[in-house]
């Protein structure tokens, strides 16, 4: 709260993290996670909160509810899946069917709901008064 009570001073920042669950994510998001602790600790307009872990219930209920008070959100991308552009890819000689990309053309991308929060966190204020 601000000196005059009418609610978080423009110089805060209070971030939702979004970021992977997956084992293989484990260790990288920790430490990321406990640099935002230890920010948070030394910087009192640094405040920070995040899923606890996966839950069945749909994204964006769950992530609107967190973000509600959020000004700032914070995506831990990691690698996931390789992705290509159709541009690049080119059907073989003998299987038809079949659809075919050189490796200088293959990248890689974070996991689809990283994206999907970083949308819906990018709609929210259209729909919220921050005051």
């Amino acid at each position: 709260m601000s000196d005059s009570g009418r609610g978080p001073q423009a110089n805060e920042i209070r971030a939702f993290v979004g970021h992977s669950f997956v084992d293989g994510d484990a260790q990288v998001v920790r430490k990321f996670l406990d640099y935002f602790t230890q920010l948070s600790k030394s910087h009192p307009g640094f405040s920070w909160e995040h899923a606890r872990e996966a839950e069945p219930r749909g994204l964006a209920e769950k992530v609107l509810k967190l973000i509600a008070d959020k000004n700032v959100f914070i995506g831990i991308c990691t690698k996931k899946e390789r992705v290509v552009s159709n541009k690049n890819l080119f059907r073989g000689t003998f299987a038809r069917q079949r659809l075919w990309a050189t490796d200088q053309h293959i990248g890689w991308k974070t996991s689809d709901w990283v994206i999907q929060v970083h949308l819906e966190e990018s709609a929210f204020p259209t729909r919220h008064d921050f005051g």
